[in-house]
């Protein structure tokens, strides 16, 4: 709907003043600002005593930060054909140029990396962050010429099934600027192979209601998987709907098969293991195979195609704030970020 973040935060704001608080702080920080808030935030720390000394560095525990999800259940027969094809996908993961994402986006200090999971996870191998990420334009060019799409119009760009100029129609909401950068990166790379990509911005809330609806051609958002909320249900992007590129597998997953369409032998089996898993516990000796397998499905079949995780996340803290977070621990959106240290234990040291 149309309820945003700065309504939910004024809403928690008249709340805690009704209950007669004298402090309130929200915690969310990765969504939609106005300048007016930025005008608050810069007048606070000129006069909040805030200090640079007391910058807490942490890393940011997302499997990645911008993730792209080729809509394998396109309404359009041509695109379906196209974004079904395991060697399309695999073409537009090697042209994009992740190192100059990280240096041009994340000042160097992101990793990159496949969408997966992170490294600390119990499951994690390090193929999973590697595969397929390497720069090859000349390996996506093979891959897409292989496909037939080798014929060209009189602009360059390749020619579809259809005997006319394949188009991806990329429609992102991008609340963060760096998304909206790397996505701007991203649909460079691809015209550069060949693939007219033509990329427009739109509202987070238009975005979402097209993405979950399964009418855009490759959704796009960040691949926020950690190990327990994984198993305890967080799994929109590792199964169907993959991101919202597979919508009508998980219609038909969610209906027992009423709805949607069957998805692959594969696919079904991802689900049963996911089933099994959620039934055991984590020092199950079945729970690490199990968890291996379904992200196999998901990252071979490069249902999801990152850019780069594990940036730093920096935060800056009153000098007298006590008991707040320390350098070198995670930041997390799947552990809701704030919430995951604990803020009503924090203090201020007069």
């Amino acid at each position: 709907g149309t309820f945003n973040e700065i309504q939910k935060r004024q809403l928690g704001l008249e709340i805690a003043r009704a209950n007669g608080c004298d402090t309130y702080m929200t915690l969310d920080c990765d969504e939609l600002y106005d300048s007016t808030q930025f005008k608050w935030a810069m007048e606070d720390f000129e006069t909040g005593n805030y200090d640079t000394s007391f910058t807490r560095l942490l890393t940011y525990l997302r499997g990645n930060e911008l993730t792209f999800s080729f809509n394998v259940n396109h309404p359009d027969p041509v695109k379906r054909q196209v974004y079904g094809d395991l060697r399309f996908r695999q073409a537009m993961s090697v042209a994009m140029n992740r190192d100059e994402i990280n240096n041009l986006v994340y000042f160097g200090k992101a990793i990159p990396r496949q969408a997966s999971p992170v490294p600390s996870d119990s499951y994690y191998k390090e193929w999973m962050g590697n595969h397929f990420v390497q720069y090859d334009p000349k390996l996506a060019n093979k891959l897409l010429d292989e496909m037939g799409m080798d014929k060209r119009d009189s602009d360059g760009f390749r020619i579809g099934p259809d005997g006319k100029t394949f188009i991806i129609q990329m429609e992102e909401g991008a609340p963060e600027p760096a998304w909206k950068k790397t996505a701007e990166l991203v649909a460079k790379y691809w015209n550069d192979v060949g693939v007219r990509t033509d990329l427009k911005f739109v509202q987070v809330n238009l975005f979402q209601e097209k993405r979950n609806a399964g009418k855009l051609d490759v959704p796009a958002w960040a691949y926020d998987v950690a190990e327990v909320p994984f198993w305890s249900g967080a799994n929109w992007q590792t199964l169907p709907p993959y991101g919202y590129g597979a919508s009508e597998w998980h219609k038909w997953i969610q209906s027992d098969g009423v709805k949607g369409e069957k998805p692959p032998d594969e696919v079904i089996k991802q689900v049963k293991n996911y089933e099994r898993l959620q039934q055991i516990t984590l020092d199950d000796p079945e729970y690490k195979v199990l968890a291996t397998k379904i992200f196999e499905t998901q990252i071979k079949n490069l249902y999801a195609i990152g850019t780069v995780g594990l940036p730093p996340q920096p935060l800056l803290l009153r000098s007298n704030l006590r008991n707040g977070p320390k350098n070198g621990e995670m930041w997390s959106w799947t552990y809701r970020q704030w919430v995951q240290f604990l803020p009503e234990q924090f203090w201020l040291d007069n």
